[in-house]
């Protein structure tokens, strides 16, 4: 049983407990790259949320820029209402700092150039031919006419879309200043851990309000040269300019927090790039240690329970185990008990029936044998349903004045017929011998107690019991050896009155103790005893017979009744089992 038991628990419990641990503690090891990429792919939305939301404020204003010139187009495309409309749009919007219409490939029909005929009226020819040619480049580089056309000239950006297939199209100079404003703005919408920043050019753009963390320090301009990545490899990973001085120094912030993600915007500002960085550069590594810890402990605790389950159902199995067979050896045990009688009464009646015995004295003492194995047979009955009883959970206790010691008393005397028996012979005469002989002194007057006279009985028998097969002789009794005419008092019974204390006050308490001096018990198998089946290892040793049920069936009885069972014992020199019964409860 135990070794098919120990199979099954190791191959459907053990073994997947121990493959999902070390599954889990794998995937905790890269744990910190599983949050890495997470956030990575957190910061790739938010950098891509912000270049669609600038993307869009440029292509909203060349829409509506392209729809209006459009209109004005199919009316004939007057100069006065190209400039009323051009008017009106830049004064509508302040990302818009002028518009333009150009017919490819020949010239701007807005604005008109500057002619010193008029006073100077219109744009020089020194903006508007390296814008043209700008223009002209960037139809001729389209992958399709109705493709957006971004230019620059200079430090200033032009955005373009088609109004009609004949090659008109219209478009606006960018205002850099309102640019900037609108992408901290967006810049300020970020958030979930990261912080959103935007490289222009060579200058770094942080949301306001944000704690920047960056290393600020003076370098000389003849150190590296920005242009070359090769030559600033070991003074930054990104220097950002900020001051540049007369004498050719200049001051770098340098970014000390890692990019998650980056994107440029859409031309013209495909020099305005979008990043992503996480708020501490060590939030990412204690956040996965943390992570690690909490889930190693959830595994760990798992595999503990796992256990502990385990262990728990091989000990209920093998307690279980255990009492079957302290049963069948009990039943075994009781047979026995219950044969002997039997065949002595059969072997005395056999004898008398067969007229084998004709002197009236033997067949008398033969008869009183007979009864007196009666009554054996009778306990030992009772003893068993006792027991049973017991082990249903079905014991009922008949209260009454009751004279405890007479009680023991009569146990004593039904056992050998007087006060003092030999143990190796519960049957034995009194006082013969030589053998261990058991002594008892009742205090005179004792009270009554309310108790069941059976209940009781069999308590004191079974203590006796425990006393005759642990006593023997041990080291603390008397020698009786020689000349010495005094036998060794191997059982001692005392019954008195003692006074305890109870809840708030102290009370008076029928004690029966009952001492041997045989083997003892171990400190640590003295709370263990009363426990059903339970035997201590001394007694194992000694090979006694017994199945652990007798001291669990005491308890029961005296707790029902109101009162304590405790015991003494030292190793070697003996046991004293003491019950306490309540005086005057319930009279």
């Amino acid at each position: 049983m135990k070794p098919k038991l120990f199979v099954i628990i190791l191959v459907l419990v053990i073994l997947p407990a121990v493959i999902l641990s070390l599954m889990a503690a794998r995937s905790l090891e890269n744990w910190d790259l599983i949050l890495h990429r997470r956030l990575e792919v957190q910061a790739a939305a938010a950098v891509r949320a912000v270049s669609e939301r600038l993307d869009g404020l440029l292509e909203d204003e060349r829409a509506r820029i392209v729809a209006a010139i459009s209109g004005v187009y199919t009316r004939g495309c007057q100069p006065s209402e190209l400039r009323v409309a051009a008017t009106e749009l830049s004064s509508t919007s302040e990302l818009v700092d002028g518009v333009y219409v150009f017919v490819n490939p020949w010239d701007f029909l807005y604005p008109p150039r500057q002619s010193p005929s008029v006073g100077g009226a219109g744009e020089p020819d020194s903006l508007l031919d390296p814008l043209l040619a700008a223009v002209r480049a960037a139809v001729v580089s389209a992958s399709s006419p109705q493709a957006p056309l971004s230019v620059h000239v200079g430090a200033r950006s032009f955005y373009f879309g088609l109004v009609s297939m004949r090659g008109v199209y219209a478009g606006f100079e960018v205002n850099r200043d309102v640019m900037r404003r609108e992408v901290d703005r967006a810049l300020a919408y970020s958030s979930g851990g990261l912080i959103m920043t935007a490289k222009i050019g060579d200058d770094l753009l942080v949301p306001e309000g944000v704690d920047w963390p960056s290393a600020v320090g003076v370098f000389v301009a003849d150190s590296f040269d920005l242009a070359d990545p090769a030559s600033r490899a070991g003074a930054a990973p990104e220097p950002d300019v900020t001051d540049v001085s007369a004498d050719g120094s200049f001051n770098l912030r340098i970014s000390v927090l890692p990019v998650l993600a980056e994107h440029r915007l859409a031309p013209p500002f495909e020099y305005i790039v979008i990043r992503a960085h996480p708020e501490d550069s060590g939030d990412l590594q204690r956040v996965a240690a943390t992570r690690q810890r909490v889930y190693g402990w959830v595994i760990l605790l798992m595999v503990v329970g796992i256990v502990a389950g385990v262990w728990m159902l091989w000990h209920a199995s093998a307690e279980e185990i255990k009492r079957a067979r302290s049963r069948s050896n009990y039943v075994a045990g009781v047979s026995h008990d219950l044969r002997t009688p039997l065949a002595a009464m059969r072997m005395l009646a056999e004898t008398l029936a067969l007229g084998k015995i004709t002197d009236p004295e033997k067949q008398q003492r033969f008869l009183d044998t007979m009864v007196k194995e009666c009554d054996k047979l009778s306990h030992l009955v009772e003893r068993v349903l006792f027991f049973v009883r017991y082990g249903q959970g079905a014991l009922v206790f008949n209260l009454d004045q009751t004279d405890v010691g007479a009680l023991v008393r009569e146990a004593v005397e039904g056992r050998s017929g007087g006060p003092s028996f030999a143990l190796r012979d519960y049957g034995g005469q009194a006082g013969g011998g030589g053998g261990p002989n058991v002594r008892v002194n009742v205090v005179e007057h004792l009270p009554n107690v309310r108790a069941d006279r059976g209940a009781i009985t069999q308590v004191i028998t079974n203590l006796l019991d425990n006393a005759t097969k642990y006593g023997g002789r041990g080291d603390g009794g008397e020698e009786g050896g020689g000349g010495s005419s005094c036998p060794p008092i191997d059982i001692d019974i005392r019954v008195d009155v003692v006074q305890r204390g109870v809840f708030l006050g102290r009370a008076d308490w029928l004690r029966v103790a009952v001492r041997d001096f045989g083997i003892g018990i171990e400190k640590s198998a003295q709370r263990k005893i009363f426990r059903r089946f339970y035997r201590s290892p001394l007694a194992r040793d000694q090979n006694v017979s017994g199945v652990g049920l007798g001291l669990a069936l005491c308890q029961h009885i005296v707790q029902a009744h109101g009162g304590k069972i405790a015991v003494e014992s030292d190793v070697g020199k003996g046991s004293t089992f003491t019950v306490y019964l309540p005086v005057g409860k319930n009279n």
